[in-house]
């Protein structure tokens, strides 16, 4: 756009004259002219027109100098030029509207005037001057931007002012017509959001459709602007465009800011704040409040929280701002629908942002006005100090520690706690639950609640501790009336249990009886302290029991007494009948046992007489087979005199002696051990000294023939396993894997008990002799023992045995066909003291060796990790 170079004046005049004499020489109609005159002289009246300023023809006097004035011929000539200044104003100011009003077609339509006289313009040649680009440039730069005339502009102002001057985002009065405030926190800000949300959908879906329709019914006011030619620039089309999304910005904040005016205004009719003196009185904030804030107990803790919290209240009223301003954000503006090709560009209309501001002052003024409503729920909280201890726990442990107390507190003191708890219930019953506090509401609900169900919790468990007790209590009453009856009932089929039973009754009638009229007087107490307290329908630690059972059984415990007397005397009756039964019965019994105790003393007499010549292997088993029947049967009889005389002393009989048992137990005694010591060692002296058979079933029992003979034939046949007779199985293995330690000892246990018994059995001589006899044997093999702890020890090695040999004078060798009789044969107990020093030694090497492999075994799987010697290579 460039300004047009200067003309000359020659130049400038003929242009003009050319364009003058043109508008000059058009044609006007007849009828136009009639018309034209008309209105000029008739058609506006002198009324319709503003009077001429007299104070200008004063001003215009009083320049004239006095002296013309004064002249009579001057005051004329005054006069009329007065007179045609006024026809002039006149004319020229019906001229001038005329002018005006034809300048609009549909204006000169209703006139019916077509045609219209040009008026002659006053010619001006102008001389180049300083501003003159300036003035052009800036004529073209208003031509090519300034489109607020534009139909389509005047347009969309006129549809923002009859649709939408009036909406609001967040309308108060369509919050109130969906909730009765006061509202719950998140119900408000949700309430808001679909408020926000339905503008954010109408100015989206209503609004931005109807401007582009504008623009399409008015198309060819703006088509002009867009290039006809390919490639042309499209500076001016987006300027227009730029223009209009000027306007729509405008008219959408002045919706925000009106918007966040009008929940400004609601807000801030709650500035006066909900502080208070003293106490809190009804009706001291008589406004509708906004919001609920509910108290929040923690059980078990003395903290009460609000919900929402204040903070986060205040951050609510803060996103109710923020959520309208967010309804003006990423509008599209309208080319964007327009031109499809723009869909993808981030065109949208300026929106208000929250950091501006006259936004934040809105914001902050909204603030300001919460704050003035934070002291009132905090002092308000004060009210619950008093019910804290409720809240922690430490009524609990007070109350705890009461049932606790020594001594156990009495019915009163319960009663004087639980009363305290009633009236502590009556108490809460009356704290307010809702609290108006201005712009917030305050429901304690909740808290009023808890306190009371806490406190009632209390005073139910003493009530239910004494309902338990009493239940328990009257339960173990009539527990024990049952089992009285029962066991009265009960026909005892024992002597012990006759003598128990009636032992039991008596107790029952002396001191039962008493103990439990006693506990009864309690029963009684209880009773009437759970009338005063507690409904016996309420079960809480008893909810199997029901009322009816429970009456019932109160009942039963008072009746229980007069009925228990009579059954006690009747089965004191029938136990009397059955003690005389049970005595004749016992006396019949201890006459029988007397007689067979007479027979069992002639078959131990026999036994003892028994003096057998020689002593072979069936002898020694047939008289351990003997003896070991009549230990049974006189334990059998040990048994049945204990029963008797136990018997005897239930039943208060002088106990029976049983002399004959006693003496007889005192002989059978040394004769088992007697018996049983001689066959042990036979059994086991053939086995030592012979390398005999070693028996896994007891002890070897020879079917026939001489046990040497046994052995031999089996040593010769070389048989390691042999069968005898029906389950008694033999293995053959040589005599060094004794041990001759355990060897050892079982000789001098078999030494002692037969030198005792030779004492014991003085006047049983064949008894003694066998005992004299048998020890003379052990005694010999005494004197081989150190050779067989030699030969077994488990250390002799190769290098052992030829060291012996070397003693010995012959060579010594571990055969396991040896036997001890060889090892004798051969006269090792001659050399037995230097044997025995090699065997000493030969017992230390083998521990050594012994504990070095467990040694070896212990430290098998430990590893060691070697690390380098600071800097130095080697580790």
């Amino acid at each position: 756009m460039e300004a047009a170079q200067p003309i000359h004046p020659d130049q400038q005049l003929i242009s003009l004259r050319a364009q003058v004499e043109w508008e000059q020489d058009q044609l006007l109609r007849e009828e136009d002219i009639v018309r034209i005159k008309y209105y000029l002289i008739q058609g506006i009246h002198h009324d319709m027109l503003e009077p001429y300023p007299r104070y200008l023809l004063e001003e215009a006097r009083r320049r004239v100098l006095k002296t013309l004035l004064s002249k009579k011929e001057f005051q004329q000539l005054i006069n009329d030029l007065e007179t045609e200044i006024l026809a002039d104003y006149y004319s020229s100011l019906r001229k001038a509207i005329l002018d005006y009003i034809t300048l609009d077609p549909e204006e000169r339509r209703r006139l019916n005037i077509q045609t219209y006289p040009a008026n002659y313009p006053v010619v001006h040649i102008r001389a180049p001057v300083p501003w003159h680009n300036s003035y052009v440039s800036l004529g073209q730069l208003v031509y090519h931007n300034l489109f607020i005339g534009s139909p389509i502009l005047r347009t969309l102002r006129d549809i923002w002012q009859a649709d939408y001057s009036q909406m609001v985002i967040v309308s108060v009065e369509s919050l109130k017509t969906l909730h009765v405030l006061p509202i719950q926190a998140e119900v408000l800000l949700s309430s808001v959001d679909n408020m926000c949300q339905h503008s954010r959908n109408k100015l989206l879906n209503e609004w931005l459709p109807t401007c582009a329709d504008v623009f399409l019914s008015l198309k060819h006011t703006w088509q002009n602007l867009v290039p006809i030619k390919h490639g042309a620039s499209l500076q001016h089309v987006e300027k227009f465009f730029k223009c209009v999304s000027s306007l729509m910005s405008l008219q959408l904040r002045q919706l925000v800011m009106k918007s966040l005016r009008h929940l400004l205004q609601f807000i801030v009719q709650y500035n006066d704040g909900n502080d208070y003196d003293d106490e809190y009185e009804d009706f001291l904030f008589v406004g509708q409040p906004l919001a609920t804030v509910y108290i929040k107990p923690e059980k078990g803790s003395s903290t009460l929280k609000f919900s929402p919290a204040l903070d986060e209240l205040g951050s609510l009223i803060h996103d109710l701002f923020s959520k309208i301003i967010q309804v003006n954000e990423e509008v599209p503006r309208v080319d964007k629908l327009l031109f499809p090709e723009f869909s993808s560009e981030p065109l949208f209309l300026h929106a208000v942002s929250e950091e501006e501001d006259q936004v934040t002052a809105i914001i902050q003024e909204a603030l300001a006005s919460y704050n003035t409503n934070r002291a009132g729920p905090q002092k308000y909280l004060t009210t619950y100090h008093k019910y804290l201890h409720i809240l922690n726990g430490e009524a609990e442990k007070e109350m705890h520690n009461f049932m606790a107390m020594e001594p156990f507190p009495s019915l009163k003191d319960f009663s004087r706690r639980i009363k305290k708890y009633e009236e502590m219930k009556v108490e809460i019953g009356f704290l307010r639950n809702i609290i108006p506090l201005n712009l917030v509401s305050l429901d304690c609900n909740e808290i009023n609640a808890m306190l009371f169900q806490m406190v009632d919790e209390l005073r139910t468990f003493l009530v239910d501790y004494h309902i338990t007790n009493n239940h328990t209590h009257n339960r173990g009453i009539c527990d024990v009336f049952d089992e009285m009856s029962d066991r009265a009932s009960e026909l005892p089929e024992t002597t012990a249990e006759l003598v128990e039973l009636t032992n039991y009754l008596t107790e029952c009638r002396d001191v039962t009886m008493y103990n439990l009229k006693e506990k009864i007087r309690v029963t009684a107490e209880n009773v009437l302290f759970l009338m005063s307290h507690a409904v016996l329908t309420s079960k809480i630690y008893l909810p199997h029991v029901s009322c009816s059972e429970d009456i019932q059984l109160n009942s039963r415990v008072f009746l229980w007494p007069k009925d228990m007397e009579s059954v006690l005397e009747l089965s004191q009756t029938r136990l009397s009948h059955r003690r005389e039964m049970v005595e004749q019965v016992l006396r019949n019994k201890r006459a029988e046992f007397d007689t067979k105790l007479v027979a069992h003393q002639k078959e131990l007499e026999v036994f003892k007489r028994k003096d057998p010549p020689i002593l072979t292997m069936d002898e020694m088993v047939d008289n351990v087979e003997t003896v070991d029947y009549l230990v049974k049967l006189l334990q059998e009889d040990k048994r049945e005199a204990d029963a008797i005389n136990a018997e005897e002393q239930l039943l208060d009989f002088d106990p029976s002696p049983f002399l004959v048992l006693q003496s007889m137990l005192t002989l059978i005694d040394p004769l088992e051990k007697l018996w049983h010591t001689v066959l042990n060692f036979h059994k086991s002296h053939e086995v030592w000294y012979y390398d005999s058979l070693l028996v896994s079933n007891d002890r070897l029992k020879p079917m026939s023939g001489d046990w040497a003979v046994t052995v031999g034939f089996l040593q010769e046949s070389a048989i390691t396993s042999v069968s005898i007779g029906g389950n008694v199985k033999c293995e053959l293995c040589s005599f060094m894997v004794l041990d001759a330690d355990e060897v050892k000892d079982e000789v001098e246990g078999m030494f002692r008990t037969l030198y005792k018994l030779a004492k014991t059995l003085y006047d049983i001589p064949g008894s003694k002799r066998v005992a004299e006899m048998v020890r003379a044997k052990v005694e010999k093999f005494r004197h081989f023992i150190p050779v067989l702890q030699i030969v077994c020890n488990k250390g002799l090695q190769d290098r052992h045995w030829k060291q012996m040999s070397k003693v010995v004078g012959i060579p010594l060798t571990p055969d396991p066909q040896a036997t001890l009789s060889d090892m004798i044969e051969i006269g090792l107990p001659k050399f037995i003291t230097k044997l025995e020093e090699i065997s000493v030694a030969a017992s230390k090497e083998y521990a050594l060796e012994r504990n070095l492999r467990k040694m070896k075994e212990e430290w098998d799987n430990i590893q060691f990790e070697c690390v380098a010697y600071r800097y130095e290579p080697i580790p």
